[in-house]
């Protein structure tokens, strides 16, 4: 009996061999028939967007009479619509105005205005570059012709613009003029929306009338914070500003932007969506006198 049960077992135990066996088999035959084929990961496609800012504050002239008090309103709008994967062309339209206050009464000093197209390429994933072209129409109208470039890291941004800017001429008596624009701006990102940035704005090479060839120039630093529920930012600005007529200013600054991007956006992935802003040194305060 005992042996009976001995070669049972044996017999149960070589067919649970053979079993597992002949199922590895199988299994190695299917995967080698069909192989697991790797799934891409999907790209988010580029969509439109844009934004609107504004901004008030207080400009203060290194050499200005003590009861003369002047004012800024700043407003800009961008909007970015895709062409292709990689190809985008974004308009961007900016105002500002100069108030005055003094024992006159208060009034308002020349209105400055300017809008450029950026036609521009995402490079890579980290980078991108392009053209843009437009012009300010302020007693006489400026225009404003270079390239632009970006870079982005994981916690920050920089990039730069090199313009080619000049003014037509009015007459025998009032020959235009050509010089040049220099934009520098980095950001560096707390979280995604929180933003501290850094810029400049350097226009040089043109003649201002009888004060002759002189340097526009200005650097900011603001910060910026959107909220995490709506798409609206908070903003802080303070520059440091030089005109050919007046000298030089401080100029503080808060506002407010509104957001039109998708869903989940924040400060730091807008600006991939919405990357350009070419800026031209505050021509007003030239005019301010």
């Amino acid at each position: 009996m005992s042996g009976t049960i001995l070669r049972a077992a044996l017999a149960a135990a070589t067919a649970i061999v053979v079993a597992a066996i002949t199922l590895q088999t199988s299994l190695a035959a299917d995967r080698a028939i069909r192989p697991v084929v790797p799934v891409a990961p999907v790209a988010i496609a580029p969509t439109a967007a844009g934004d609107l800012l504004l901004g008030f504050g207080r400009l203060w002239f290194d050499d200005a009479p003590s009861d003369v008090h002047l004012w800024q309103f700043m407003s800009s709008g961008r909007a970015n619509l895709p062409l292709g994967p990689r190809w985008n062309l974004e308009a961007e339209a900016n105002g500002k105005a100069l108030f005055a206050q003094e024992s006159g009464g208060t009034f308002g000093l020349p209105f400055q205005a300017d809008g450029y197209l950026h036609l521009w390429s995402r490079h890579t994933a980290n980078s991108a570059w392009g053209i843009f072209g437009g012009a300010s129409p302020i007693e006489a109208v400026f225009w404003s012709f270079g390239g632009e470039f970006k870079h982005y890291l994981p916690h920050a941004s920089f990039g730069a613009a090199v313009a080619l800017t000049g003014y037509p001429g009015l007459g025998p008596s009032t020959p235009g003029d050509t010089g040049w624009t220099l934009n520098a701006s980095a950001n560096w990102y707390l979280n995604p929306n929180h933003r501290i940035g850094l810029s400049a704005a350097l226009t040089n090479g043109l003649s201002f009338g009888s004060s002759g060839s002189g340097t526009l120039w200005q650097v900011t630093a603001d910060f910026e914070h959107r909220s995490a529920s709506l798409p609206v930012s908070l903003w802080l600005s303070a520059s440091r500003e030089h005109a050919v007529f007046t000298g030089s200013a401080w100029l503080a600054m808060a506002g407010f932007r509104i957001f039109m991007d998708r869903p989940g956006s924040t400060i730091q992935s807008h600006e991939r969506d919405v990357p350009w802003s070419f800026v031209l040194p505050n021509l007003l305060i030239g005019g301010a006198t």
